[in-house]
């Protein structure tokens, strides 16, 4: 099978490995989600006990044969978190994890975890996002804009609940027919306006501050906290469907820079329906980036103003909904938003900021690691200190690392990777990848154990054939070390295929600014000698990486390597993991620096490797990185032979505030900056070829940015290749498109740099 095919098929290789893991509060229970093979993209809920050393499958929507007609809601929920599973692709557990809840295809599905039992709960139609409290006796969802809480006993003693029989055929469960304005039994709608949502995150939480939850229970499990998101002040914009010509365009709600956002407030729900307003002052702060409910502690809210350069963190009085202030990080640049931050420690609030050039743990306001580490994510707090991913001299890698409350820090992670974890009591579930080895591995147990494990160099991820039972158990997977009741070392079966190419990769540091590159050549079984093309493959923009010490980051540029490229890989400045300072260079800029750093960076790596032919330089990329594709094309024609640029932004006054405003400020205030990253005036510079891709349906990058360019290339007489994908939003999931994408790519390339 060919790369391009596989690549589509496997969803970039991503089916079949596990994901999205959740330890209970004892740490004895794993949940993870994970799908049958490599090329299967129905995913199911499984279970891993710590003790037994069992993995079980406990929800398979195969089994259910539910229709996968999702809601528009949960449609918009999977774009704006990059979703392209299918199945159960969220869930949610108890605390002690005896339940666990899992939405398809909009009704409700609750697991009986000790029973290995299955029952579809009578929710209302178009049920999303379903979170259970605590103490697994509600469930809370979303419908239709409307938050519903279902109290789960009463539900089953006054309906007939059906129970999915794990050794019974699949059995297909019909939708109830009650209208979403109607209540069900044991259900009830904690609220309800024309206009108004409740339960969903607004646009700008989901899409540019990685919230995608719209409410949160109390720690007890007798009240939740939701938010109400009224965007009637934001402009309704339309995405049509030219291909089907009997369908209305879709209105949606898109707050472009300077033009208003949504209004957010939050309310306090009990279970018995009582409703607190929660008061802040949304107007000065009206980004609402993280709400945090610990038990013993008030909760606590982090709001953001419109600048982002102030960030307030305001402990809620659950009895009046009164809002009193904890500490705030301010920065004349931005506040960056970190996962994992606030937390609770004893008494102390433990959040990131940045504090001088290091991104820093920071106790009540005062920093806490040291300044040579940059941390990525907050983790977990206990007597022993803060566990984070961070990088330290080498932003390719993302490390785990414990920061003790003495500031001291311990790398617990020092074999070169990309590391994620979870910790519940001694119990660690540590994801790790590297350069050495194909795909992601998932290892769980004491935690001594998982980083001894993990840090034996070039440790080979052992594979497993899939469960052939729906609900079966699976036992005997790579290193399970159980004895009795003690917890066992477990590295979770993958069934993630792996695709045929070997990386040729040389990591570098190019130039003055030391700018982390990855150069790909052809494999040596290629035979390929002669002097190559080159291949710019960037994102570029902040906030994001391409150069990481993980294979999976590479496979793409491989392949397009095998191609006959030299495939260059460049984080320039804007990227993460090298300090504020290098972040906060594109300020004001994300024209100038950022195509500065890939000509340099190509210049640097052509002196180093002489297989380069600077006569034949191509770009391309998606998003950002389609923006500098052609903004490299456009500005510098004496580098760049040819672009190939996937959904672009091409003038930032249509993307959205809090991104664009982030950078480049409000353009009533700095329209220079705005002027200076537009590539629309550029048109008539175009003298090489250039082809734009751009999905009809994406709602993100909106198709207007790839036809004002295409507009004005047009005016200015200059020659260029449009390519619209009918049906596709700003992910490209469907596999014949994204198959043929890459196809198109290279043939298109290749002509266009046969005679530069």
């Amino acid at each position: 099978m060919s790369f391009p095919r596989q690549n589509a098929r496997t969803r970039r290789f991503t089916l079949g490995a596990p994901r999205t893991p959740t330890l209970n509060k004892t740490g004895d229970r794993l949940f993870f989600l994970r799908s049958e093979t490599g090329i299967d993209p129905v995913h199911s809920l499984w279970l891993y006990h710590t003790a037994s050393g069992e993995e079980t499958c406990l929800l398979d929507p195969k089994h259910l044969e539910v229709d996968e007609n999702l809601p528009a809601a949960e449609q918009a929920r999977r774009e704006r978190a990059r979703e392209t599973g299918e199945g159960v692709v969220a869930y949610s557990i108890s605390n002690q994890g005896d339940r666990a809840v899992a939405a398809l295809g909009g009704r409700l599905f609750l697991v009986d975890v000790d029973h290995r039992s299955t029952h579809e709960l009578p929710a209302s139609p178009g049920a999303y996002d379903p979170q259970l409290n605590p103490t697994g006796t509600h469930v809370a969802y979303v419908v239709d804009g409307t938050l519903r809480k279902l109290d789960i006993e009463a539900a089953i003693a006054s309906t007939s609940v059906t129970a999915v029989d794990p050794n019974s055929p699949p059995t297909t469960l019909t939708n109830n027919p009650t209208p979403n304005t109607t209540a069900m039994p044991g259900e009830t709608i904690v609220a309800s306006e024309p206009d108004i949502s409740w339960g969903a995150a607004d646009f700008i939480a989901a899409e540019e501050l990685s919230r995608t939850r719209g409410f949160w229970w109390a720690p007890d499990g007798n009240a939740l906290i939701a938010e109400r998101v009224d965007e009637t002040p934001v402009a309704t914009w339309y995405i049509a469907s030219p291909a089907e010509p009997e369908q209305p365009p879709r209105p949606i709600r898109y707050p472009a820079a300077g033009t208003n956002n949504a209004a957010c407030s939050l309310a306090i729900f009990t279970n018995t329906n009582s409703r607190i307003d929660i008061a802040w002052d949304n107007e000065t702060y009206p980004y609402l980036a993280r709400v945090t409910w610990a038990k013993d502690h008030p909760p606590v809210l982090a709001v953001l103003n419109r600048a982002q350069t102030t960030m307030v963190f305001l402990a809620v009085d659950v009895e009046t909904g009164e809002t009193s202030e904890l500490l705030r990080h301010e920065n004349g640049y931005w506040v960056e938003v970190v996962p994992g931050s606030p937390q609770w420690h004893e008494n102390q609030l433990v959040t990131v900021a940045d504090e001088g050039n290091a991104r820093r743990v920071m106790v009540d306001g005062q920093p806490l690691s040291s300044d040579d580490l940059q941390v990525r994510a907050l983790i977990d707090t206990d007597d022993n200190g803060v566990l984070v991913t961070a990088s330290a001299d080498d932003p390719t890698m993302a490390l785990l690392v414990e920061v003790a409350w003495d500031g001291t820090h311990t790398v617990l992670t020092p074999e070169p990777g990309v590391y994620s974890a979870i910790r519940s009591g001694e119990t660690l579930a540590l994801t790790a990848q590297n350069l050495a080895t194909a795909g992601a591995s998932l290892t769980v147990g004491p935690a001594a154990q998982v980083l001894a494990a993990t840090n034996q160099p070039n440790n080979e991820i052992e594979r497993t054939q899939p469960a052939t039972s729906h609900l079966g158990t699976q036992t005997g997977s790579p290193h399970n070390t159980t004895s009795g009741n003690e917890t066992s070392l477990h590295t979770i079966a993958s069934y993630a295929e792996v695709p045929e190419e070997n990386l040729n990769i040389q990591l570098l540091e190019l130039g003055e600014r030391r700018l982390r590159a990855a150069l790909l050549l052809p494999e040596e079984r290629l035979g390929i000698k002669e002097k190559l093309p080159v291949l710019l493959d960037p994102y570029g923009g902040p906030h994001a990486q391409r150069v990481l010490q993980a294979q999976s980051a590479f496979w793409a540029s491989q392949w397009l390597a095998n191609q006959g490229f030299a495939v260059l890989v460049i984080d320039g400045r804007g990227t993460p993991a090298r300090g504020p300072a290098w972040e906060r260079e594109v300020h004001g800029d994300l024209a100038a620096p950022v195509l500065e750093d890939q000509i340099d960076g190509l210049m640097a790596a052509a002196q180093a490797q002489s297989r380069l032919d600077l006569t034949r330089v191509a770009i391309r990329g998606w998003s950002f990185g389609g923006y500098l594709a052609a903004l490299a094309v456009l500005k510098r024609p004496d580098i760049f032979h040819a672009a190939v640029a996937g959904a672009p932004v091409t003038d930032w006054r249509l993307y959205d505030t809090a991104y664009t405003e982030r950078y480049l400020g409000h353009p009533d205030e700095e329209p220079e900056n705005y002027a200076r990253t537009n590539l629309i005036p550029l048109a008539p510079q175009l003298e090489r070829p250039l082809m734009l891709i751009h999905g009809l349906a994406d709602d993100n990058v909106v198709m207007a940015h790839t036809l004002t360019l295409s507009r004005a290339l047009l005016e200015a007489g200059r020659m260029h290749t449009v390519l619209p994908l009918s049906g596709v939003t700003h992910m490209t999931p469907q596999e014949e498109v994204a198959e043929n994408l890459l196809l198109l790519q290279v043939e298109f390339l290749k002509n266009a740099l046969a005679h530069p």
